[in-house]
């Protein structure tokens, strides 16, 4: 346990460095899918693919998709957005427009009766807060990777400097560097 302890002492600042630029490539990716998704409906086009559904508000599949990804391209970017800032009274804050955007997806699902009227309250409080756990999974799963990949490259600094500690010594020991290697492989 103090072992432990010693090394999120001493990776700490790396692991928060390793954690800035996991979450910088994870929100660059969901900026990108948030545009991309916006021609979700195009792609769909190009690739002939058509189904026969009988929507009751729109003409077709690609303006019931573009309608979806209008609404859907926002709340990635408000995701993004939130892994991104790190004041938490701001990250509350996305909330609000958070709240509306699912909202609006919410009736355009209810509009086609894919899901009941009755239950539409139920559905955006429930679609909401998944999306709140989502965004707090990711972050605990970016601090964990980060925090992992820091221990790891200490670890290989150490058997790196070990190596070269023994080539410089000439004393090769083949016992010693299977209990470095077990060592590092171990944490």
């Amino acid at each position: 346990m103090k072992k432990i302890k010693l090394l999120l002492k001493q990776t700490n600042q790396k692991s928060e460095d390793q954690e800035t630029q996991i979450k910088n490539v994870v929100t660059i990716i969901l900026l990108i899918l948030s545009g991309v998704i916006l021609f979700s409906d195009k792609i769909l086009n190009y690739y002939n693919v058509n189904a026969n559904i009988e929507f009751r508000y729109y003409l077709d599949l690609e303006s019931f998709i573009w309608h979806v990804s209008q609404t859907i391209s926002p709340i990635i970017i408000l995701l993004a957005f939130a892994l991104w800032l790190k004041n938490r009274i701001v990250k509350y804050s996305l909330l609000a427009p958070l709240s509306i955007y699912s909202i609006q997806v919410m009736y355009i699902l209810r509009d086609e009766h894919y899901i009941a009227k009755d239950y539409f309250w139920f559905y955006t409080i429930f679609f909401v807060v998944t999306l709140i756990f989502c965004y707090y999974f990711l972050s605990i799963f970016i601090k964990k990777h980060a925090l992992k990949v820091s221990l790891l490259k200490l670890n290989i600094k150490d058997l790196i400097s070990y190596i070269f500690k023994v080539e410089k010594d000439k004393t090769v020991n083949e016992n010693e560097m299977w209990n470095v290697l077990e060592k590092v492989s171990d944490e």
